[in-house]
């Protein structure tokens, strides 16, 4: 198995010199590198009293039918990329109009030289390998039971730690890891009624942290606060449970890294954005529980008798006209939805899971009932990014939820393996984003949309019109540059940064003024002031929200919008880092009260 994947390799003996294009020599040593990486990872599972074939190393480590499919994988990505590698070097000497005995003898390629389908190779390539050490570090580091002696607790994440470092030596600071226990789940609390809880099996869930707290002159004496958190699973292919090693963390800890605590403290904006506490992990259930912080309308809660925030959902309103916000609420939804979306890549984050079912909205529960009229649209926060999906594979192809895939672009790798981006492409979530801002237009989902569609077509011209007579041109080509992205970035007109930039201050410019008319955002400023002023009570207390004093004045036939603008609830701490201060009331600072620019992204 190894010795005849090593062998699909022997066509790679010598570079290609070809000063013309110091790019394709980069590309041809990067597959060098590959080689011997591969050759190296033979050698650490080789036996010298043995044949060099290390199968049967593998079988007793009991990781054969693992490193076969990827050696499978492998001998393909090879079988591919060695015609092109001759064609490259067929190139190389044509750029040069050498004449030599050697080129005049060179039959002529069937394979056409291109330089994107071999750095899709080549990237192939080296997941495939960085697979297999990923297997090798079980071999060397497998799970274990979990020890009670301390001193051996201790011993074992000293080894754990030190492994670690020696196989990804460039991964960012860990993120913080939750203990469960810290958490009280609502289903165990009777002071809550069963009927106000989401389903069992569903992927998000409100629960009770427990945070220390130290009052105010009383430094050594800690307390304990209460605050509701969001918990959200992200599961991963359980393959990784079964043969004992996790799953890359690389997107998660560029998530944990844009929106942690420290981003917040330092006095940074956040949009539409939910502040990351940290995670823990449910092995036996191949997925890890992210918690965050929940928005600063709901502050301590009193465990004797809690009030269980409700989760609505952006995809939950649109089956309904019924609660069809009026145009400029539209208008500022997608304003800050796409906020949130430009403030994650700027902190260098790909979603990659933009559709309405991840957009979320938090509100007291009144009586037990939800009452979509009191939804308050314009604070709009954007959940669920994509962290431990695999590209498509030939088997996975048709089992892509067909929600997901109408928002994913036709060409994005989740949805099928024959394209040319990756899952980091940013152009592919301002797909999502034109998706998103065409259901919020028309108020309508993208599968009543195109009912018939597989995937959204290339050119939705009946859809744009019916755009353009509710939501004006303006809006339409806020929609019309987002979508355009992906096929501007296949065509190169531009760097993909350069082009993401003037993608981002279109879409800004329009939606900014779009947004002028959203007077009821700016009559509220004084309200919102007023209220943050309360924002650090002395002891736990019930929140009283801008949402609350809303009810009294809403009319049950109409929808009625009376909230605090979203430029100042950007600069809200949220509950969570609230419950860790000191219960000291702090001076504002000098910038709370005057409006922040709209469009300038960190």
């Amino acid at each position: 198995m190894y010795t005849d994947t090593k062998s699909s390799y022997d066509f790679v003996k010598e570079p290609v010199l070809s000063a013309e294009d110091p790019e394709l020599m980069s590309l041809h040593r990067k597959l060098r590198i590959q080689k011997d990486r591969l050759v190296s990872w033979g050698l650490e599972w080789s036996d010298s009293t043995q044949s060099p074939d290390i199968d049967e190393s593998i079988n007793k480590a009991g990781l054969s039918e693992l490193v076969g499919s990827v050696m499978s994988t492998i001998k393909e990505i090879l079988a591919e990329a060695e015609p092109l590698w001759q064609s490259s070097k067929k190139r190389s000497f044509d750029e040069k109009g050498s004449t030599s005995e050697k080129s005049i003898a060179r039959k002529p390629s069937l394979i056409v030289w291109d330089k994107s389908r071999f750095q899709d190779l080549v990237r192939d390539l080296t997941m495939s390998i960085d697979t297999l050490y990923d297997l090798s570090r079980t071999r060397q580091s497998p799970r274990k039971p979990t020890i009670k002696s301390g001193e051996s607790s201790r011993s074992l994440a000293r080894s754990s730690a030190a492994e670690e470092k020696m196989f990804e030596s460039t991964r960012m600071q860990t993120p913080q890891q939750i203990d469960p226990k810290s958490l009280i789940w609502p289903r165990d609390l009777k002071t809550i009624q069963a009927g106000t809880l989401a389903p069992a099996k569903s992927g998000r869930q409100i629960v009770f942290m427990r945070r220390p707290t130290i009052r105010s002159g009383s430094r050594d004496t800690a307390s304990t606060t209460i605050v509701p958190v969001l918990l959200e699973y992200a599961p991963y292919n359980s393959i990784y449970t079964s043969v004992g090693i996790t799953p890359s963390m690389t997107r998660f800890e560029k998530l944990f890294a844009a929106l942690s605590q420290s981003y917040l403290s330092s006095e940074r904006i956040l949009s539409g954005l939910l502040s990351l506490i940290g995670y823990f992990e449910e092995q036996d259930q191949s997925r890890f529980c992210l918690l965050y912080a929940l928005p600063t309308n709901f502050g301590p809660a009193d465990i004797g008798s809690p009030k269980m925030p409700t989760i609505n959902f952006l995809s939950d309103l649109l089956f309904s006209r019924n609660f069809e916000p009026s145009l400029e609420v539209k208008y500022r939804l997608a304003h800050n939805i796409s906020n949130a979306v430009f403030e994650l890549h700027a902190k260098g984050v790909v979603h990659g899971n933009i559709a309405s079912f991840n957009v979320l909205f938090f509100e007291p529960q009144f009586k037990g009932l939800v009452d979509f009229t009191q939804v308050n649209m314009r604070k709009p926060y954007l959940t669920s990014c994509d962290l431990f999906s695999d590209n498509a594979t030939e088997n996975s192809d048709s089992s892509v939820d067909p929600r997901t895939r109408l928002h994913r672009h036709p060409l994005d790798p989740r949805n099928t393996r024959y394209g040319r981006f990756t899952s980091e492409s940013k152009s592919l979530d301002l797909y999502g984003l034109a998706m998103l801002l065409l259901e919020i237009g028309l108020w309508t989902s993208l599968s009543e949309i195109f009912p018939t569609a597989a995937t959204v077509p290339d050119n939705p011209a009946g859809a744009l019109r019916k755009l353009a007579a509710r939501c004006g041109t303006l809006y339409v080509k806020a929609v019309q540059a987002c979508m355009k992205a992906p096929q501007d970035e296949l065509t190169q007109k531009a760097r993909p940064d350069v082009m993401h930039q003037k993608v981002l201050w279109k879409v800004s410019k329009a939606l900014d003024t779009c947004c002028a008319i959203d007077e009821s955002s700016d009559e509220s400023n004084e309200d919102s002031d007023d209220l943050f002023e309360l924002s650090a009570p002395t002891k736990p207390l019930r929140s009283t929200t801008s949402q609350q004093r809303m009810v009294s004045d809403s009319k049950p036939s109409t929808l009625t919008l009376i909230t605090s603008p979203p430029v100042v609830s950007r600069t809200e701490k949220s509950a969570y880092e609230k419950a860790s201060d000191s219960f000291v009331d702090r001076p504002r600072p000098s910038w709370m009260g005057r409006p922040l620019p709209i469009g300038k992204f960190h």
